[in-house]
This record gives structure tokens, sequence and C-alpha cells, in this order.
């Protein structure tokens, strides 16, 4: 099982769902 993603990636995937969820969820509490 190798490693398709790197760190880096991962990271920047993971902060990019954290902010598109929080706007989704501040648009949405508006």
């Amino acid at each position: 099982m190798n490693r398709s993603i790197n760190l880096p990636q991962a990271i920047a995937l993971y902060i990019s769902a954290i902010l598109g969820s929080g706007i989704l969820f501040l648009s949405a509490s508006t």
C-alpha cells in the first residue's frame, strides 16, 4: 500500500475542507 498523496497535499486538502465547510455553515446560519 503506497501513498499516492503526500503530507503537504493532505494538509492543504484538510484545511480547504475545513474552510469550505466553515463558509457553508456561516452562510447557512445567517
